[in-house]
């Protein structure tokens, strides 16, 4: 998923949705490493259209595929969390229960009109 539309912090969301699985990326994951650490802005970081950046989910048995692909290709990557059962959640920022965003994201516009 690009993070073209939304950043970071919607490609993920999209993600989860769409999988039907939550996300953790807590303070022990490279995103919560790069927002603790490098002093940028956590909406640059999470909402920033930054052109090149996708996200893959994968099973941690195809983790050292992934790694030589990049390897070869010369492509930096870092994990980013761990899918979990029904929580949307980035470090402290963000914690929400997938049902309910995926219930909004489907039915709010709808609601409003």
């Amino acid at each position: 998923h690009d993070c073209s539309e939304g950043g970071l912090a919607v490609a993920l969301a999209e993600a989860a949705i769409a999988g039907g699985h939550g996300i953790e990326c807590g303070a022990d994951t490279a995103l919560g490493r790069k927002l603790a650490e490098s002093g940028e802005r956590w909406d640059s970081a999470l909402f920033g259209e930054t052109q090149s950046r996708i996200v893959i989910s994968l099973s941690p048995e195809k983790m050292d595929a992934l790694q030589s692909i990049c390897d070869i290709e010369g492509v930096e990557w870092c994990i980013l969390g761990n899918v979990s059962n029904s929580r949307f959640m980035v470090g402290d920022l963000i914690d929400l229960s997938l049902s309910d965003m995926e219930d909004r994201w489907r039915n709010e516009l709808q609601s409003k009109l």
